[in-house]
Parts: structure tokens; sequence; C-alpha cells
């Protein structure tokens, strides 16, 4: 039983776990680890306000920070409330795309004993997305949104802008227009760009919605389905992104950076980057076991070499290499 094989988790995962195997075989310890992944638009084909597409289920990305997170962070444990992870970001520099933002993703902790980081004082993982998405994703979920425990009657009936109605307070009056009292409730600029978003989404719209749903999370749903589709002119982009600190004790305790990047690009009308990157390594290896090459028995997720040496050998072939960049680090 193989489990975690796909692109988050599963390339991810093994080379993260060849990375830390060849540091460990050169006398290394790990003392901080960091992984970063994204399925997002490429950056030659930005088409929408939130530089983002749909090219994995439509429902996780609108309940994505549902049940919060928690990291170490020089040996400390952070903890952020689900209201609070997107609200949580820190920029990160992206070999070959540019500057992005992360944010972190449920629980890092748990990898921490996974990896054998008994030295580590830093596990995080993390999301990546484009520079803005964090900043009007926070304030749709204040809105509250992004709910599937609330069945709402009668809402293929109801417009847009009744369904964002319900969400604000009476506090905030009903005499002006809803695109003025969400900014109110909010606190936040009337005319800036997250607003600018939201009006995009169809939020504040007198249309009907029209879909025979129950929850508001369900709108949401079909709404970035339909706005963030990925169009057939454009095409998507993964990232991975590992960053290491290791040291040496056997060598002055020398300490150095590793950055490991992998970006890989869908086709255009054609197959998505998601989609080969997700399916590929799974059938890489059904191949092993039709070949008598994987001998394991048990249940797994791919960090034994076994598993993640052949594969990691064909996914390059494939196109998915990870470029590193290694950097000495003072004492």
């Amino acid at each position: 039983m193989l489990t975690e094989i796909g692109l988050d988790p599963g390339i991810d995962h093994m080379s993260a776990a060849q990375m830390i195997q060849k540091i460990r075989e050169k006398g290394g310890k790990i003392t901080s680890f960091e992984s970063y992944g994204g399925g997002l638009p490429a950056p030659d084909t930005l088409s929408n306000p939130f530089k983002y597409v749909i090219s994995w289920n439509p429902r996780n990305v609108v309940m994505a920070g549902e049940n919060g997170a928690q990291y170490l962070e020089k040996g400390k444990i952070k903890i952020i409330p689900w209201h609070n992870v997107f609200q949580s970001t820190w920029p990160l520099e992206v070999p070959g795309v540019g500057m992005m933002e992360a944010y972190p993703n449920r629980d890092s902790l748990s990898y921490r004993e996974r990896y054998g980081f008994k030295d580590a004082d830093t596990v995080i993982r993390g999301t990546i997305r484009y520079p803005g998405w964090c900043e009007t994703w926070a304030q749709i979920q204040r809105l509250g949104l992004p709910n599937e425990k609330m069945r709402i009657p009668n809402l293929k009936e109801r417009t847009f802008a009744e369904l964002t109605e319900m969400f604000l307070p009476l506090s905030v009056g009903t005499q002006t227009s809803i695109d003025k009292r969400v900014p109110r409730f909010l606190n936040i600029n009337p005319t800036g760009k997250i607003m600018e978003k939201m009006r995009w989404l169809g939020l504040f719209s007198d249309e009907k919605i029209g879909m025979d749903v129950e929850t508001s999370a369900e709108v949401l749903t079909h709404i970035l389905a339909d706005k963030l589709r990925l169009r057939d002119d454009a095409r998507d982009m993964v990232i991975l992104l590992h960053r290491l600190i290791a040291e040496y004790p056997d060598e002055e305790n020398r300490k150095e950076e590793i950055v490991s990047t992998m970006l890989h690009y869908g086709e255009k009308a054609g197959f998505t980057s998601m989609a080969k990157s997700v399916g590929l390594p799974a059938a890489l290896v059904v191949k092993l076991l039709l070949q008598k090459k994987l001998p394991l028995v048990g249940c797994h997720i791919p960090t034994h070499p076994m598993i993640y040496n052949p594969l990691m050998e064909e996914l390059e072939q494939e196109g998915f290499v990870f470029n590193e960049q290694v950097k000495k680090i003072d004492s």
C-alpha cells in the first residue's frame, strides 16, 4: 500500500528525502527545513486579477485554511487558527519566477518526526501564491463565504448580492449599496484592489445564482470554477521549493543553505502540469511493480530510497527537474 504519491504530497516527499539522504551521506544534519508548493498560472499567461487558475478541485481552494496550521520556527511552535491563515503570510523568492507569497499549510510538525529532524529548530510546509491572493482571500474568509455547514434555503432563486448581504450585520445599515457597506464592515479601502477583485468575482451582482446549491461554499466553488478556469490559450505551472540549512559537525560545524526548485509548465489546450505531476508518479510506481523492481511490502509513503531514487530519475527525464543553489553560511 503506497499513499501520498502525487505532486504534493508525492514529488515533494521524494525530492526532499533525496536531498536529506545526500546531506546525511556527507555527515551533515538538518537544522532547518522549509518546503513549499503551488499550482498556478504560468507568468506568461496571467489572465485574471487573482493571478490564479483552477487546475485542481475548486472546493479545496475555497476551503483551504479551514483547519488552521501549525509549524516550528526557531524552536518555537506557532499555531495559526483558521481565521488567521491568510493573514499569516511572508514573501518567498522563487528562482526563475520572482517574489511570491507563502502561507503555512496545515500541520508541519508531523514532518519533523517523519523525516527524523530531531536537530531541526525550524520545520515549515507552506503554499505558494502570487502576491495579493492572500490579502483578498482573507477578507472573503472574514465575510464568512467559505462555509459548507450552513444550509441556506432557496439559494437558486437568490442573487449573488443577496447571498453576500446575508453575511453583513444589521449594524452596517441598509441605506447604501452593498459594495459600499462591505468595505465599511471589513474596514478596507472601498476603491482598492480587494474590492476590485470581489466585484470582478460577481459577489455584488444582481444576477440570480441559478444553480442547485445549498451552501455559500458551493456557490463560491462554482464561481471560482467559472471565473478562474484555465483557458485554452493559457498554461499552468507547478512550483516545488525546498530550503534546507545543513550543518556538518565533522567540518568545524560548516553550515550551508540549499535551495532546490522545480518549475514545470503545462501545455496550452493540452495536459496541465497539475494533471501530469499528480498522475505520473503513481503511473511510474505501477511500472516498477509490474517490472518486479519494487520488492517492498507493507504500507509506505514514498520516502524509501527504493521508491524515490528510480522515480526521481524517471521524473527528471519527463521534465521534472530540480535546480539546486548552495550558499555557505558564515558561523
